[in-house]
């Protein structure tokens, strides 16, 4: 009876010290996944039971009536996630008590983008024309293996044979081996731009022609893994999802693990600050235009449930290679905190602060302003007017600030650029300011001086191009249409469906525009009177020119698309038309500071710790 006590005794004492983590390790865990943590209390499990009564629950903006996530002052909780499955107890826990930057999404982003233009390029056979010179290029297998960690040692071919990795098999080496982040990738370089043109926006979506990544083409593909269901708690997702439901997608690695296919499109909904706009370009506009630019140190926006979870993913992998590489005895898992989890850490609404800001000065416009900005308008018009009517390559040359060699994104190949083609210039090629008119020969000077006394040029027209943030925001409730099982955001169009479903039926609840172009607006105001402008008085305030005739020379003013990181947010921001009339009478024009909640839940993360 002794022995036996002792026995258990023995095995009690082993089995704690074995539950336990040294002091030692907790530092080195600190040290690797941020000394700033908050050490939490570890858990048994994790069962999807919230304690407080006025959770907001996420609905789908893809399957009518399905729950793609939870949040709980703003913030995204535990929702659907495998931990439940994990089978194992936790013996450290640490919670980031910060939420997820912009900074720290973009980063994710740019590697989930950077991966699949690496795949891109090594899978491809494409061979490149570059049209009228006679060359053609195509990235051969031995520049393809560099874009992968090849290691040319034999593998087993099966268990009795061995064979060296055939570089002309892409397909088994991409399985054998990682891809090789030492090997830099240069998307301007003339070789890469065909192999990935396709993940930019088309040329006809683009804003003021600027060509920029297309993210709702940037897919994260993960896998969970969890325990078989005989092994899960009573309190585990297999309440809400039974297994029965599982389709083809399931893979049982052996009788014990569950490994589940995650696809999620990373696409962040930046323009979510604008759902709050009353017109364009007020405060909340301008935001959702620039806030993951101008603010990269501050927390992500626009992340539903499914993104801050891929996310997790993304940094679990990070952090498990490091522990790895410092031969610690553990993994980890992260996941977003519970309830509980961020009672511990911070449970009070984070707020946005718009700062306070007297606009008169910005917004006061003098004659002189004004009469620069219609002789300006005025240019451009002669410049292009010029354009259409010139018919020789000579004379084209020093108004189009065209290139030579340019990448055909329609044909897929390089070609050589005619300047007579002003149609196709235009579309992508800017004026040429830097020539002035008066050094154009006389034929021109003549062609001139015809222009400048037509309606065109008298009283000119100023076009611009805005995004309308507010309609692009996606943001919104779906309805069904007729029987049809698509679902659609009623009145704007938000129809291209970019969400997945895994085996339990959960949504990764992505839907976002089919077309860009849908949500841009192009406008033309006239923005010179009917008489001649007075320049008597030119630092004067100017009278009599109308609120779309100031909106059209707010936006030649303060061009968003330009705004850089060390610019003020603010100054892109325009009046309405009783501040623009505040202004004009000589009144002083002061916006309070606000505090606003942000538009969408933030994410934190909370790192679980596990014996191997």
């Amino acid at each position: 009876m002794k022995s036996t006590f002792l026995f258990f005794f023995l095995f009690f004492l082993v089995f704690k010290g074995f539950s336990q983590i040294s002091h030692s390790d907790k530092r080195k865990l600190h040290q690797i996944v941020g000394k700033d943590f908050i050490e939490l209390t570890p858990q048994k499990s994790y069962p999807y039971t919230y304690l407080e009564k006025d959770f907001k629950v996420d609905l789908s903006t893809c399957t009518l009536g399905d729950t793609a996530g939870v949040s709980f002052h703003n913030e995204h909780l535990l929702w659907h996630d495998l931990i439940s499955f994990y089978g194992k107890e936790e013996i450290f826990k640490l919670a980031k008590p910060t939420y997820v930057t912009v900074e720290d999404y973009l980063t994710f982003q740019s590697y989930v983008r950077d991966s699949i233009a690496r795949e891109k390029i090594y899978f491809s056979d494409t061979i490149l024309h570059v049209h009228g010179c006679g060359q053609e290029q195509r990235i051969s297998d031995e520049e393809a293996i560099k874009w992968l960690i090849y290691d040319s040692l034999s593998y087993y071919k099966s268990e009795k044979e061995c064979a060296k990795p055939d570089i002309s098999d892409r397909a088994l080496c991409h399985a054998l081996f990682s891809l090789n982040w030492d090997k830099k990738l240069d998307y301007h370089s003339w070789k890469i731009i065909p192999l990935v043109n396709d993940l930019y926006i088309r040329l006809p979506e683009r804003f003021y022609r600027f060509k920029d990544f297309d993210d709702r083409k940037f897919k994260y593909h993960y896998t969970d893994v969890g325990i078989y269901p005989y092994k899960l708690n009573k309190d585990s997702i297999i309440q809400f999802y039974p297994f029965q439901k599982m389709n083809k997608k399931a893979c049982f690695v052996d009788r014990s693990k569950l490994i589940v296919d995650q696809y999620i499109t990373i696409l962040i909904d930046q323009y979510s600050w604008a759902s709050k706009s009353e017109i364009e370009r007020d405060e909340y506009s301008v935001l959702g235009h620039l806030y993951t630019k101008l603010y990269p140190q501050t927390a992500i926006i626009g992340i539903n449930n499914p993104l801050a979870k891929a996310y997790c993913h993304w940094k679990q992998e990070l952090i498990q290679k490091e522990i790895d590489r410092k031969k610690l005895p553990y993994y980890v898992r992260l996941t977003l905190p519970t309830s509980v989890d961020k009672k511990l850490i911070n449970e009070f609404e984070q707020m946005f602060v718009i700062p306070a800001k007297e606009y008169t000065k910005q917004w006061q416009i003098t004659n002189n302003q004004y009469n620069e900005f219609i002789e300006i308008t005025r240019d451009s018009i002669l410049r292009e007017l010029l354009l259409k009517t010139i018919n020789t390559y000579d004379e084209v040359r020093p108004l189009l600030n065209y290139q030579e060699m340019y990448f055909d994104e329609e044909e897929k190949e390089y070609a050589e650029f005619n300047p007579l083609e002003i149609e196709l210039g235009r579309s992508m090629f800017p004026l040429n300011y830097k020539t002035k008119l008066s050094s154009l020969n006389n034929k021109n000077q003549l062609l001139i001086d015809s222009i400048k006394n037509t309606q065109s040029y008298l009283r000119p027209m100023f076009e611009f191009e805005y995004i309308d943030s507010k309609q692009k925001a996606l943001t919104g409730n779906f309805i069904s249409i007729d029987d049809s099982e698509s679902l659609y955001l009623e009145g704007t169009g938000k129809d291209l469906d970019l969400s997945d479903t895994n085996i339990f039926g959960q949504t990764t609840n992505i839907r976002s525009w089919e077309h860009y172009l849908s949500n841009h607006v192009n406008v033309r105001l006239e923005v010179t009177l009917l008489y001649e402008l007075k320049k008597t008085h030119p630092d004067s305030l100017i009278q009599g020119i109308t609120y779309e005739q100031a909106i059209a020379f707010y936006y030649w003013k303060y061009p968003i698309h330009k705004a850089g990181q060390g610019d003020d947010w603010q100054k892109f921001v325009l009046p309405t038309k009783e501040q623009f009339e505040a202004v004009q009478r000589g009144e002083q024009v002061v916006v309070p500071e606000k505090k606003v909640a942000y538009p969408t839940p933030l994410f934190r993360y909370v790192v679980h710790v596990y014996h191997r």
